[in-house]
């Protein structure tokens, strides 16, 4: 697995992110084992702020994997990082990674069969959720905390070449099915 110490990971440093086009970089969090839990794409100081969960480990278990990359690049490094190390979800590795990575969850990945197949036995009253509502406390605490807030992909649309051609053309059936209701 990944450790500080090994000389596999590369590490770029001929420019500095702010006066580069090159702003992006990857990077690792680390277990105390010294093996990766969660790898992510990020620019500025993306790598130590709290985001979708994952709570930030000490800086001595943070790795930079790759440093100067074109946001594309950096993208690219995360899908491979992950494809390497696997996911837990999905059960093909040791990562917590929800996505795999590069533009985020709307990759027009549909998932293995097998991934399938286990989302399928959790729908309908197989959800432990299923017939249940929330009670009207609970829905004030949850509008409460959501008040103030941006959504995350508020006014956002990736580039065309940072998405998997199905998404494509599920954006193009969306733009062109509006209309029906």
């Amino acid at each position: 697995m990944l450790r500080k110490s090994h000389t596999y990971v590369i590490l770029n440093s001929n420019s500095h992110p702010q006066t580069s086009m090159k702003e992006y970089y990857t990077y690792a969090y680390l277990r105390e084992d010294g093996t990766p839990y969660y790898v992510g794409k990020g620019k500025e100081d993306r790598v130590y702020k709290k985001h979708r969960g994952h709570t930030v480990p000490s800086k001595d278990r943070i790795l930079f994997l790759k440093k100067n990359l074109t946001e594309e690049e950096a993208y690219k490094h995360e899908v491979y990082m992950i494809a390497i190390l696997g996911r837990k979800d999905i059960k093909t590795g040791i990562l917590h990674n929800k996505t795999d990575g590069g533009s985020g969850g709307d990759t027009g990945y549909l998932g293995s069969e097998e991934h399938k197949e286990l989302m399928r036995k959790r729908t309908g009253d197989k959800n432990s959720f299923y017939g249940r509502k929330h009670t009207p406390e609970a829905l004030e605490r949850i509008s409460n905390a959501l008040k103030g807030r941006t959504a995350w992909n508020k006014d956002k649309c990736l580039p065309d070449a940072q998405v998997s051609a199905h998404a494509l053309y599920m954006r193009e059936w969306r733009m062109k099915n509006r209309h029906r209701g």
